[in-house]
C-alpha cells in the first residue's frame, strides 16, 4: 500500500508538474501573441509612415521640377527677349549709321551762308 500511495503521489506529483509546464507554455504562448501583434502593429504603422513619407518625397520632387522646369521657362523667354533687344540695337545702329552718312552728304550739300544762318538761330 505504501508503494501504492508513493506512486499516486509521484503521479500527482507528475501531472502537476505537467500542468505547471503547461500553463507557462501557454504564458509564453500568449506573451509571443502579444508581442506578435504588438510588431504587426507597429509594422503597419511603420509601412503606413514610409508610405506617406515616400509620397511627400515624390510631391517636393515634382514640385522642384515644375519649379524648375518654370525657372528654365522663364529663362528662355528672357533670352528672346534679350536677343530680340540686341536684334533691335543692331538694326537701329545700322539706321544710324545710314541716317549719319546721309546727315554728312546732306551737310556736304548745304551752302554755307544757310548754315551760318542756322547756327546763328540756334544760338
Amino acid at each position: 500500500m505504501f508503494h501504492a500511495e508513493l506512486a499516486y503521489k509521484n503521479v500527482q506529483n507528475e501531472i502537476a508538474n505537467l500542468t505547471s509546464k503547461q500553463k507557462a507554455r501557454d504564458t509564453a504562448l500568449q506573451s509571443s501573441k502579444e508581442e506578435l501583434n504588438n510588431d504587426q502593429s507597429a509594422l503597419m504603422a511603420f509601412i503606413a509612415g514610409d508610405n506617406k513619407e515616400k509620397k511627400d518625397k515624390e510631391l517636393k520632387e515634382k514640385l522642384a521640377i515644375a519649379k524648375r522646369q518654370e525657372r528654365d521657362d522663364k529663362i528662355k523667354q528672357l533670352d528672346m527677349e534679350i536677343q530680340q533687344v540686341k536684334s533691335d540695337i543692331d538694326k537701329h545702329k545700322d539706321a544710324l549709321g545710314d541716317l549719319q552718312m546721309n546727315q554728312r552728304f546732306i551737310l556736304e550739300l548745304t551752302p554755307e551762308d544757310f548754315k551760318k544762318k542756322r547756327d546763328e538761330g540756334v544760338a
